[in-house]
């Protein structure tokens, strides 16, 4: 299983929390590796993520600095979300060609089981796998949407990366 979380310094500690509740609960998988996107995370919060590293026997922990691909961001948004949160935009080009399927994972969410089945979705030749989330008209609005056009959750994608670098 692959998973991809980013996460700045202020994040750092729910960042530990869901690696935790994501290893805690799929102790059986051979191997769990976790690419944890570092926006400027400090060395101290990096070493007590290695900690949990060392917890778990399946556990496999690989950061990627964000600046290249922060600085290449040009956002003018009308709410105030974190640059952290743009990640999931760059994670074909973040990971290595061998990896061709990823769960995504914001900072702010807690596993209470196995992800199994998640892990095992039939994809049916779609690129992402994502929740469809009710969100206000305004927001709406502020990045384009009609008021009755659908929007997904982005916060927990299943990405097929061999399909999205495919189709660029």
């Amino acid at each position: 299983m692959n998973f991809i979380l980013s996460s700045d310094d202020n994040y750092a500690q729910h960042l530990g929390v869901v690696i935790y509740s994501i290893l805690d609960h799929n102790r059986d998988e051979e191997a769990v590796n976790i690419f944890v996107v570092d926006n400027d995370i400090k060395d101290e919060n990096r070493q007590k993520l290695h900690q949990l590293e060392q917890q778990f026997k399946n556990a496999h922990f690989h950061f990627i600095a964000f600046g290249k691909w922060r600085d290449s961001l040009q956002l003018d948004m009308a709410w105030n979300i974190s640059i952290s949160a743009y990640a999931r935009l760059f994670v074909a080009s973040m990971l290595p060609e061998s990896i061709e399927r990823v769960v995504y994972m914001d900072c702010d969410m807690v596993v209470t089981s196995s992800l199994q089945e998640l892990w095992h979705t039939d994809m049916q030749g779609s690129v992402i796998a994502a929740v469809q989330d009710d969100m206000p008209t305004r927001y709406k609005s502020a990045v384009g949407l009609a008021p009755t056009e659908q929007y997904f959750n982005s916060g927990l994608l299943l990405i097929d990366l061999k399909k999205w670098r495919e189709q660029n």
